[in-house]
């Protein structure tokens, strides 16, 4: 069964009482109300507020405005801290940075002055996150990240995906193009990390484990 005909199999009472209360409530809101009247999930547990948002969905059920009162998007919380919103995502995903589901599934950040405080600390206390672009273009040193997977015999995207994890540390530079500082230790953990991955096929490793010349950085 899928999950959008699991939501459609709810109750027909169980919907009725959604449509009338979804509106001015949110997910959370919905769900105890749902609960606190017997009501239960067409898979027949209890709502949490992921279940009331799915039922929503599922019937197009009317949900209260996006934002509230110091609610911000994803996006606006992302431009005024001057982090990428993937770092901001793990951050949401994780229970960093607490938030609530709103219209259409989007996140509703509450941002007043003490989580912002307590999220620019953490940037500050990060070895891996770094500002979203600092306009400034290639410096002395540094090399694209195409050309490091070029320098490890590796894919693009994995070296991308080491970096949107945090495990290269890595700078946005002009139009928001990453840069990788080089320096022999930094080469040495990647094709460390590339000769315990269990994902890369034993010809990247071996590849990866071979002298090759090295470009100019």
């Amino acid at each position: 069964m899928s999950p959008v005909t699991q939501w459609r199999r709810a109750a027909p009472e169980t919907v009725a009482l959604a449509r009338e209360l979804g509106p001015r409530m949110t997910n959370a809101e919905l769900a105890a109300a749902l609960d606190a009247a017997g009501h239960r999930t067409g898979a027949g547990r209890p709502f949490d507020a992921t279940a009331a948002c799915n039922l929503r969905h599922a019937h197009r059920i009317g949900s209260p405005d996006l934002l509230t009162d110091r609610e911000l998007t994803p996006r606006a919380v992302a431009a005024r801290l001057n982090v990428s919103t993937s770092t901001e995502h793990d951050w949401l995903t994780t229970g960093a940075l607490p938030a609530r589901r709103a219209r259409g599934g989007n996140w509703a950040i509450a941002f007043p002055a003490e989580v912002e405080t307590a999220c620019r600390a953490r940037l500050a206390a990060s070895a891996h996150i770094h500002p979203a672009s600092d306009d400034t273009d290639r410096q002395p040193g540094e090399i694209s990240i195409a050309a490091l997977a070029e320098r490890l015999g590796v894919k693009v995207d994995v070296v991308y995906y080491w970096a949107h994890r945090g495990y290269l540390p890595t700078r946005r530079g002009k139009s928001g193009r990453r840069w990788v500082h080089h320096s022999d230790q930094l080469e040495a953990d990647c094709l460390q990390r590339i000769a315990g991955s269990y994902k890369l096929p034993a010809r990247v490793k071996s590849q990866s484990a071979q002298p090759t010349e090295r470009i100019a950085v």
